[in-house]
């Protein structure tokens, strides 16, 4: 099974690379923690100097590029595309962060710290830092009305959490499923969201790219669907 953590994850020698193709002069990059200036470029006559916050190292290739194209024709609007994605990085000072929540990962059936973990180390390398539990409570049916849809999981960056919808913690539900919605939001931990044109992007085209990893997804899909008629 590919290492999907390891497939999107960069090093600072390879993020050098990948931004200073056609570049004809030398680049000193520094990747930082600095959580006031995410990205800063210097010319400095026959050198550049550039500073990029470690979210960069996950950054979609188009960012990339255009962060290549900005050092080599200081063109704006190749630096708005780094902007965009600068912005879209949630960091705060860890003093002002939210409390982490407090989840209950052992169901009435499954247990989710268990299978998260598995998850992590079948698809991750064991490398997702987060945790998992259950969300609170059963939505209540209005009468004469039938809902179509479940938000089967959630993935919150801020504190590093995924909450699952209590009402998969049911026997008449494949662990299978149960393990697919968690792969699916720890997914979220590493490919970032991406903004194109002003829009943001949960679910990019390597998203699409790397979920396509996960066994029998079709199935899963069809399960999505099917699985309201059982639980609603």
């Amino acid at each position: 099974m590919m290492d999907l953590f390891q497939a999107t994850a960069r090093t600072a020698d390879s993020l050098l690379d990948a931004i200073t193709a056609g570049v004809r002069i030398p680049v000193h990059l520094t990747v930082t923690q600095n959580r006031v200036s995410l990205a800063s470029v210097r010319f400095l006559g026959g050198r550049i100097r550039l500073r990029l916050h470690a979210a960069f190292l996950q950054a979609p290739d188009a960012v990339l590029q255009s962060l290549a194209s900005y050092l080599r024709d200081h063109r704006r609007e190749h630096w708005r595309t780094v902007a965009e994605f600068a912005r879209s990085i949630h960091l705060t000072d860890p003093a002002a962060h939210p409390r982490r929540p407090r989840l209950e990962g052992q169901g009435r059936v499954w247990n989710l710290a268990a299978m998260a973990e598995d998850v992590n180390r079948t698809f991750f390398g064991g490398r997702v830092e987060c945790q998992v539990g259950w969300g609170r409570g059963r939505p209540v049916r209005r009468r004469g009305r039938r809902s179509r849809s479940i938000r089967y999981g959630s993935w919150d960056a801020i504190t590093r959490s995924v909450r699952m919808h209590p009402l998969l913690d049911d026997p008449r539900v494949p662990s299978e499923f149960v393990r697919y919605i968690l792969f699916h939001e720890m997914l979220h931990a590493v490919v970032p969201a991406e903004r194109k044109h002003g829009r943001q992007y949960v679910h990019s085209a390597q998203f699409r790219t790397l979920e396509r990893q996960f066994p029998d997804l079709a199935r899963m899909r069809v399960l999505s669907k099917t699985l309201l008629d059982v639980l609603v």
